[in-house]
């Protein structure tokens, strides 16, 4: 048989873990946070890691992505939908589609939808 060693599973995580993290005062809440140094960005960086990470080619930004979303493109999406599909949500394209044909409700989706884009969430009622 052999021995195994329980020196560091008397610890807590919290306590293995204490010497890596740096803490943080916050007056806001008056308590204090333990945050690893990565996320604060006080790790030191290898010897030429400026210079890889500056020589990754980086793709264009399309600022154009983060207009509202406009009731022609709502419209146009709500047409070229295939039937027979279904949001991430469960809900059927044809109730969706439906929504087409009341104004209300088509102002009511369109609304919708600019909430969860804009807010990540919907509005409250």
């Amino acid at each position: 048989m052999f021995a195994l060693s329980h020196a560091n599973s008397t610890k807590t995580k919290i306590e293995r873990l204490a010497p890596l993290y740096v803490g943080i005062t916050s007056p806001e809440n008056g308590g204090t946070h333990y945050v690893h140094p990565i996320a604060l960005g006080t790790r030191e960086r290898p010897a030429g890691a400026a210079e890889a990470v500056d020589s990754v080619k980086q793709r264009p930004t399309r600022i154009d992505l983060d207009a509202p979303i406009s009731e022609s493109e709502l419209d146009e999406v709500l047409r070229k939908a295939k039937p027979g599909k279904a949001t991430s949500s469960m809900a059927a394209m044809e109730l969706l589609q439906g929504c087409s044909a009341s104004l209300e409700a088509f102002g009511l989706l369109h609304g919708l939808v600019s909430d969860v884009f804009e807010d990540e969430r919907a509005a409250a009622p």
